[in-house]
């Protein structure tokens, strides 16, 4: 009897020695793991280098990163954010930028096209003092900030014609006159920028020949590029 508790005892001493010794080496690995300090250089647009001589150029930033231990630090870029718990890092981009994007409302096109060809209408030959000139199409656009083209080709069947074609919306409008001779063709291109407020409101563009059935306007094209932000200013001399 006594010499089997004299096995169990040494049994059990035995064992705690292992689990002593496992312990140790779990420590001393632990104290043991190699540590290597890098210093890059890191510019704002998240390309990175190693650091020569520890000297960044003035666009970089100095940052010293730690290879095999623990990440004590974390500096985001611009547009990012993050956290680390437990070791584990987890980034995310800055919900403000996302928002800044949904809220931009820029970078949608819209566009229509007409290739007639069609007759010019009669109409009004001063569009440049608000009159509406006959309709020949119009593009229908959410409301928004937007950079509006148009494009369109003009037939003279008569030796000398007039034409007056009209891009408007609301207040804003850009127009143009020309005198086609010698039944020749010219284009006319017109430009504006406008912000629509109203789902109803219309990009127009309105034609008026000098005479019936004198000229023919065909290839129609209406754009809208939609942005965050338009600017109008007089460039001339006060």
């Amino acid at each position: 009897m006594r010499s089997y508790q004299k096995l169990t005892k040494l049994s059990v001493a035995i064992a705690a020695l292992l689990l002593l010794g496992t312990a140790l080496a779990v420590t001393q690995r632990t104290t043991v793991t190699p540590v290597t300090r890098v210093k890059v250089c890191i510019k704002d647009n998240g390309q990175l280098r190693v650091a020569t001589g520890n000297v960044c150029d003035s666009s970089e930033r100095l940052v010293e990163w730690v290879v095999g231990g623990e990440i004590t630090d974390l500096q985001f870029g611009q547009g990012l954010v993050g956290n680390r718990d437990d070791g584990r890092i987890q980034l995310a981009v800055d919900p403000e930028l996302v928002e800044s994007c949904r809220s931009c409302g820029g970078g949608r096109v819209f566009a229509a096209f007409n290739d007639g060809p069609d007759d010019t209408p009669e109409g009004p030959f001063n569009p440049n003092h608000g009159e509406i000139l006959p309709p020949i199409g119009a593009l229908r656009v959410p409301t928004g900030k937007y950079l509006v083209h148009a494009k369109l080709w003009v037939h003279s069947k008569n030796d000398r014609e007039f034409v007056y074609c009209k891009l408007s919306a609301g207040s804003d409008f850009d127009w143009a006159e020309i005198i086609i001779r010698d039944r020749d063709a010219a284009v006319i291109s017109l430009t504006m920028v406008h912000e629509v407020t109203e789902a109803e409101d219309l990009l127009t563009v309105g034609c008026s020949g000098s005479g019936t059935s004198g000229t023919e306007w065909q290839d129609l094209k209406i754009s809208a590029l939609q942005v965050s932000h338009i600017s109008n200013v007089f460039i001339g001399h006060n």
